[in-house]
């Protein structure tokens, strides 16, 4: 009997020894991993916009009946609603507001945050990181980064993934959480000749939508568009897309 007991207790003894062997491998090869996954997991389930992921916007465009010409900051567009807009002007933006109930708020691009420099790290230990994750050079554009950073769904996330795309992940999954609410409707992305961007809500679902367009030299334009309820007319998608669409420099003299 003695004998028995002291077999089940060298068998028990050994279960544990290969079993707390299995769980330290884990946790050296799939530890952070795993740690990640739950974090994104609880995060997605606290803010379900983390889930939502550009989807590519069509630009196609009727054209309307009746338009302004607006300048900013160098830049113009034709606007879908009959002017003449009234026109003020902040320390960092220019806002144009129409009969029709719609206005248009363009913010200063000189005075939109440098995202992608801040992304790579203020400190040399920061920057160390970062290079070590994503590359020396793995953004070319604040809108490179905007995109890939709201392009990062938690579902992504997996314990079993390699560790490095994993510290990728939660480091776009933090920012995301840190950049702009999102709109009721979604995220759209788009391009129209030299300009690239997003398009924060639907104006079906949403009483205002937030574009952000960058120009090949990656300066940005952040357009705050909105309906009044009491307006006469509602705003439409159609609507957003002329702007974009007509979004282009003004032309220097002479030109």
């Amino acid at each position: 009997m003695m004998a028995d007991a002291n077999e089940r207790e060298g068998f028990s003894a050994i279960v544990l020894v290969v079993v707390l062997i299995a769980v330290a491998a884990y946790l050296l090869f799939f530890g952070l991993q795993t740690l990640i996954y739950f974090e994104a997991r609880y995060w997605g389930s606290r803010e379900p916009e983390l889930a939502v992921t550009p989807q590519p916007l069509n630009l196609a465009t009727t054209p309307v009946a009746q338009s302004t010409h607006l300048e900013f900051f160098n830049y113009q567009c034709e606007a879908p609603w009959k002017g003449p807009a009234q026109t003020s002007q902040g320390p960092d933006f220019i806002e144009n507001k129409f009969d029709s109930g719609a206005a248009i708020r363009v913010f200063l691009p000189e005075a939109q945050a440098d995202a992608l420099k801040s992304f790579k790290g203020e400190t040399p230990e920061q920057q160390e990181r970062m290079t070590n994750l994503f590359g020396p050079h793995p953004f070319d554009s604040n809108f490179d980064l905007y995109a890939a950073i709201y392009s990062a769904p938690p579902s992504q996330a997996s314990p079993f993934m390699p560790r490095v795309d994993a510290e990728r992940l939660n480091t776009l999954l933090l920012w995301k959480l840190a950049f702009d609410t999102q709109l009721p409707g979604g995220i759209f992305r788009f391009e129209s000749g030299p300009n690239r961007g997003l398009q924060f809500g639907d104006p079906l679902r949403s009483p205002a939508v937030v574009l952000r367009a960058f120009n090949e030299r990656d300066r940005q334009f952040k357009f705050l568009i909105t309906m009044k309820e009491s307006g006469s007319a509602k705003l439409t998608q159609n609507d957003i897309n002329q702007i974009i669409t007509t979004l282009k420099p003004v032309p220097l003299p002479g030109q």
